[in-house]
Parts: structure tokens; sequence; C-alpha cells
């Protein structure tokens, strides 16, 4: 018996999956193949397109990158900050689950936020939704738990 028919007869296809390590793929790379961003929540509602804004890239980029700890962004409003850090959570469940804690000034923002932005971008985007469990916790408006973690 060969080792990868031993390990097939050991492990269900789904704790194979589990132990191969997170796709080589950057942030803003599995954005463009995985968010859906519907109307709700952008003007340009679809399969998001970054091209449209390139320079948000590079800020996707390092939230993965090991040898960066801080980045500070001098930007005008309304160019894609808080899209961009859901993006980067929503890439840390699919990718490499883990705890996140998201903190806003304000409570009624965090639950607005969770509630108008995440929850309709997870449902709309089949990379996440597969994600949630049909469990009235998996979408409130203090929490989002998918695929083991919490944010």
């Amino acid at each position: 018996m060969s080792e990868s028919d031993a390990t097939s007869a050991i492990f269900s296809p789904w704790e194979r999956t589990a132990w191969l390590p997170p796709p080589d793929e950057t942030v803003d790379a599995w954005a463009e193949r995985c968010i859906v961003l519907p109307s709700s929540v952008s003007a340009l509602p679809g399969r998001i397109d970054l091209n449209i804004t390139p320079y948000i890239r590079e800020v996707l980029r390092t939230s993965t990158d090991p040898e960066v700890h801080e980045v500070t962004l001098c930007t005008s409003t309304q160019v894609m900050k808080t899209s961009a850090l859901m993006i980067i959570a929503l890439h840390a469940i699919d990718v490499n689950p883990e705890n996140a804690l998201y903190v806003m000034p304000v409570l009624k923002e965090a639950h607005d936020l969770a509630a108008e932005r995440y929850h309709a971008t997870i449902r709309e985007s089949p990379a996440l939704a597969r994600y949630l469990t049909g469990r009235k916790r998996d979408l409130i408006a203090s929490s989002i738990r998918l695929n083991g973690c919490i944010l």
C-alpha cells in the first residue's frame, strides 16, 4: 500500500485539505478571485477589481509580509481603507483562520460595519459563504464566526 493510499484510508478529504499549507497567493490576488461586493456595499457591485484602486494592492500585500509590523496610511476619505481592512480580515478567515479583534471608536459603528458590509460581502462571496453553517450566531452584530474563528 502506498503512502497516499494509507493517508486516504486514515484521513477524510476535509482532514487532508486542512493539513495543506495555505496557497501561495497574495491577498490582492485572493480578493480579486474570491470577493464579490454586493450593491449595498459598493457603487461597483460584483467581483472586486483592484485595477480601479491599484494603490490599495500594496496595503493588502503588506498584511501578510512577516517583515512588516506596522502600516501607516496618509489618505483622503473614501479611498477604500475600510474595505482593505475587511479584505485582510476575510482573507485570514479563508486562508489562515485565526481569531481577530476589529476595534471601532463607537459600538454602533462597529455593529453597522458588521451588519452592512461584512455580512453582505460574506453572503455574496461563495468562497466565504461556504463557511456559513446556518446557525444564527454565524453573523451577528457583535461577532462573525466562520471557519473556526471569531472576528
